[in-house]
C-alpha cells in the first residue's frame, strides 16, 4: 500500500505527490495507472483509499484538496451521479482559479470528452494512451514545478499543449496529416484541428510533401476566413520549418517575414514570437549565431509555459554547440544537463544531445566511448522517437568515426 489505511490523517502532499480524483466506480480500473505513477517515482493519493468508516469524508477531502498542488481528475460518465467526486473536483478547481501555479490534469475515460473550455484551464490527456506513457507525461508536467507559469497553450495548433508539442510520444498515437480532400470537405475549425493534430508526425517522419500540400490548403482557408493568426502559424510551423530542415535559408526567411507580418496584423504576440524564433533558426543556418540568439531573446519575451521553456533550452543548446572552450569533462557535463532538461519535457533534442556528446568524445580521441554513445542515440531515433533524418545523421557520424576521419559531420541546428 502507498500509505496506511489505519491513519486518520491524510498524507502530506510532497513535490511529486498527486491527488487522484475519480468516481468511486472507476477505482478498480485505476490500478495499472497508479502503479505506473509509482514506478516513475510519484506518490498518487486517492481519497477513497484514505477515508475509513467513521471518518468525516467531507473533512478529509477538504484537507487533501487544500494541500494538493496538482490533481489528476478522471473524466468519466460514471462521475455524473457521484456527489462526493463532484464536490472534490469543484473544490480543487475553485483553488486553481485563485492560484495559477496549481496544476489540473484531466484524463478522459470511457468515451468521455472534455469540453473545449477545459483546455484553457487544464492539461487534458486523451483516452487510449498507455498507462506508462500517461505516467511519464504527468511526471514531466509536475517536475517542471515553478520553473514555468503554465504548460497550457491555446487551441488549434496546440490543443493538448504538452502532450503534442513536447515531443517524444509513440508515433502509433500521433495522427497523420489529413488528405487534401479531407481538408476540402471539412468545416474550417475541423480542418484546422485535423491539420494541427497531424503536423508533428509529418515532421518526425520527414513527410514534407504532405506537409506542404496540407499547409497550402490551410493557408487558403485561413485567408478565406480572415484568420491571420492561424495563417501566420501555418506559414511558420508548416512551411518555413520544412525549409529550415532542408537548409533552404533564403526561402524560409521570406516565408517567415510574411508570417511575422500576418501575426502583427492579427495582433497575435504568440504567433509573432514563433516567426521571430524561426528567423533565429535561419540566422543560425547562415552562421550568424549572434543574430540567432537575439531573435530567440526577442521571441522568448512573448511566449509562455512549455513553449518558452523549450525555446530557452534550444537557445542554450545553440550556445553550447558554438562555444568550444573549456575542458572536455566540463563540456560533457553541460551537455548532460541539457539532455536531462530536454528529457524532462519529452523533447526529441534529448537524442540530439546524445549525438553531440558522441561527437565531442570522438574529437577528443575517445572513439570507443563515442561509438557506445552513438549506439544509444541511434536506438533513440529508431525506437523511441523515430526520426529518419536524425538517425541518418547519427549513422553517418558513426561511419566517419570508424573511417578515422579528422573532420566529422556537424549540424549547425537541431
Amino acid at each position: 500500500m502507498l500509505f496506511s489505511r489505519n491513519s486518520r490523517e491524510p498524507p502530506e502532499m510532497t513535490p511529486l505527490g498527486l491527488l487522484v480524483l475519480a468516481p468511486r466506480e472507476e477505482l478498480a480500473d485505476l490500478g495499472e495507472l497508479l502503479e505506473a505513477l509509482r514506478s516513475v517515482g510519484m506518490r498518487p493519493v486517492v481519497p477513497q483509499h484514505v477515508t475509513r468508516i467513521g471518518d468525516s469524508t467531507v473533512a478529509m477531502l477538504d484537507k487533501l484538496v487544500s494541500s494538493a498542488s496538482a490533481a489528476l481528475i478522471v473524466n468519466s460518465p460514471l462521475g455524473s451521479d457521484d456527489l462526493e467526486f463532484q464536490r472534490a473536483c469543484y473544490s480543487f478547481r475553485a483553488r486553481v482559479a485563485r492560484r495559477s501555479q496549481l496544476k489540473e490534469l484531466v484524463l478522459d475515460h470511457r468515451g468521455a470528452t472534455s469540453p473545449p473550455h477545459r483546455y484553457g484551464s487544464a492539461i487534458v490527456i486523451p483516452e487510449g494512451i498507455a498507462a506508462a506513457e500517461t505516467a511519464k507525461l504527468i511526471k514531466a508536467v509536475l517536475a517542471l514545478g515553478g520553473q514555468i507559469s503554465t504548460l497550457r497553450a491555446p487551441p488549434y495548433d496546440n490543443l493538448n499543449a504538452p502532450f503534442l508539442s513536447a515531443g517524444a510520444w509513440p508515433l502509433s498515437f500521433l495522427k497523420s496529416l489529413p488528405l487534401p480532400n479531407e481538408l476540402a470537405d471539412a468545416e474550417y475549425d475541423e480542418a484546422l484541428f485535423l491539420y494541427w493534430s497531424g503536423l508533428n508526425k509529418s515532421g518526425y517522419l520527414g513527410d514534407w510533401r504532405s506537409r506542404l500540400i496540407s499547409s497550402r490548403r490551410l493557408i487558403k482557408l485561413a485567408n478565406d476566413n480572415n484568420d491571420l493568426a492561424s495563417k501566420s502559424l501555418i506559414l511558420t510551423k508548416g512551411v518555413a520549418y520544412a525549409q529550415i530542415v532542408g537548409e533552404q535559408a533564403a526561402s524560409a526567411r521570406n516565408i517567415l517575414y510574411a508570417a511575422a507580418q500576418a501575426a502583427r496584423s492579427a495582433r497575435d504576440k504568440r504567433a509573432h514570437s514563433y516567426a521571430v524564433s524561426y528567423l533565429g533558426d535561419v540566422a543560425a543556418l547562415d552562421g550568424s549565431f549572434g543574430n540567432a540568439l537575439k531573435a530567440y531573446d526577442e521571441a522568448v519575451a512573448d511566449l509562455r509555459g512549455l513553449e518558452r521553456h523549450e525555446l530557452l533550452l534550444k537557445r542554450e543548446l545553440l550556445t553550447r554547440l558554438n562555444d568550444p572552450s573549456g575542458r572536455l569533462s566540463s563540456r560533457l557535463r553541460s551537455l548532460d544537463h541539457l539532455k536531462e532538461a530536454f528529457a524532462e519535457v519529452m523533447n526529441y533534442r534529448e537524442g540530439s544531445v546524445m549525438i553531440e556528446q558522441a561527437r565531442e568524445l570522438a574529437l577528443s580521441g575517445a572513439s570507443m566511448e563515442a561509438l557506445d554513445q552513438l549506439d544509444v542515440a541511434q536506438a533513440y531515433f529508431r525506437d523511441t522517437v523515430p526520426m529518419p533524418r536524425n538517425l541518418a545523421f547519427a549513422t553517418g557520424l558513426r561511419e566517419a568515426i570508424l573511417r578515422g576521419d579528422r573532420l566529422l559531420p556537424k549540424k549547425v541546428l537541431w
